[in-house]
């Protein structure tokens, strides 16, 4: 075949191919995932999520069922945004054989919902006293958390402000609200911290916007005990593309590390079961008879058998891999 029949057979498949808009709308997709597939690493926010997707301890810095960000544009009540603090100021000072090292991160907060969560991460090696507390924009400070950790290179430190200070963030809304009859369990800590210290701060909180001060002390008893790498992440109300499941898992990340398997998985059960068929078909017409009529009916049983129940009984009772289903 020359160059000029492969064009022109080309041009007369293009041609009828076209016809079909189903067809067009495939291909159409397919360069869309193909485009996914080669910029992945570039839009997908938490790049391990094809590894840790049932991992839970890879999202338990996210908020749990979270809808998007973009919530925020058609809605006046904003909810804060997750992200992430990294900057802070340091300093380090001695008392006698310890040493004291300070950090101070700064979180500007001006929305209308507050977080979820603030957690506070270190890693390193030895056993520090680790000291939480926040400054308010009105002044008012509040001790969050005061315990000794232990951190080695394989466990590094984080603490959750939302579980770890409930008793204090309590102590802290009945100093002005006394009258509130509200249970432990019941306290939303960060409702509290980012709300005006006023009558009604458990139940029907005003936000208080502006720089809130979070500053975190480190108490080192040995010399060869180490700290580094300390940050903040600010769980929000809202997160992401797509928000997130109840496993705080980002949605918008299992979408695009899914398509991949979801193209390998369509190809190679499209080019089996063409394949497969094509050659049954050939085989049927050729022999003929009562063999054709056989053979047709064997067809017709297997056509009529619902696939995705059978698959998801497969999936749900027998855990195949992901070649076992596929063929």
């Amino acid at each position: 075949m020359t160059v000029s029949d492969f064009r022109r057979s080309a041009s007369e498949f293009w041609r009828e191919f076209r016809k079909v808009r189903s067809g067009v709308f495939g291909l159409i997709f397919l360069a869309i995932f193909i485009c996914i597939l080669i910029f992945e690493p570039v839009i997908v926010p938490y790049p391990e999520a094809n590894e840790k997707w049932r991992d839970i301890t890879y999202w338990q810095d996210l908020p749990s069922s979270a809808p998007p960000s973009w919530i925020n544009l058609f809605t006046s009540k904003k909810r804060a945004v997750s992200e992430s603090i990294e900057e802070y100021a340091f300093s380090e000072a001695l008392a006698g054989a310890m040493r004291i090292q300070e950090y101070v991160f700064e979180y500007d907060y001006s929305a209308s919902v507050a977080p979820s969560d603030v957690v506070f991460h270190a890693s390193g090696v030895g056993k520090p006293t680790v000291v939480i507390s926040i400054q308010r924009p009105d002044g008012l400070s509040i001790d969050l958390y005061r315990k000794q950790l232990e951190m080695s290179p394989t466990q590094d430190a984080r603490v959750s402000i939302d579980r770890s200070a409930q008793a204090a963030s309590m102590n802290f809304g009945k100093k002005y609200s006394p009258s509130e009859g509200v249970q432990l369990q019941t306290i939303k800590t960060t409702d509290v911290i980012f709300s005006e210290a006023k009558q009604g701060i458990f139940r029907s909180p005003s936000p208080l916007a502006g720089i809130y001060k979070l500053k975190v002390t480190l108490l080192l008893q040995r010399a060869e005990e180490n700290i580094e790498n300390a940050f903040v992440t600010i769980a929000g109300r809202v997160h992401g593309i797509l928000g997130t499941d109840n496993s705080k898992r980002d949605i918008w990340s299992g979408v695009i590390a899914g398509v991949k398997w979801a193209m390998l998985i369509g190809l190679l059960t499209a080019l089996v079961s063409v394949s497969i068929g094509v050659i049954y078909g050939v085989i049927s017409a050729y022999v003929g008879g009562w063999k054709d009529s056989l053979m047709q009916r064997i067809f017709e049983i297997f056509i009529s058998v619902p696939m995705l129940p059978v698959l998801i009984v497969m999936s749900a009772v027998f855990k195949p891999n992901i070649w076992v289903m596929i063929g």
